[in-house]
């Protein structure tokens, strides 16, 4: 099991969604966020680690896990 988890996280922005791809460490958040992370408890920890534009834009409405966000460096 890797340290890091992997999220694709939706936001409500006006009448669409934004998506955004969170990546961090297992024991950055307290037990049962990265399990149950559309508990209500859960969801607001997750929104304050989101990029302040994304976070800007609204509410949480669906939490998905992926297997691995890729960053591409340039040369």
């Amino acid at each position: 099991m890797s340290s890091q988890v992997c999220f694709l996280i939706t936001v409500l922005y006006g009448e669409s969604t934004l998506k955004c791809a969170l990546a961090f460490d297992r024991d950055t958040v307290p037990e049962g966020v990265i399990d149950y992370p559309m508990n209500p408890d859960s969801k607001p920890i997750l929104h304050a680690m989101l990029p302040l534009h994304v976070r800007s834009a609204g509410p949480i409405i669906d939490v998905e896990e992926i297997f691995e966000v890729h960053v591409v460096e340039r040369d």
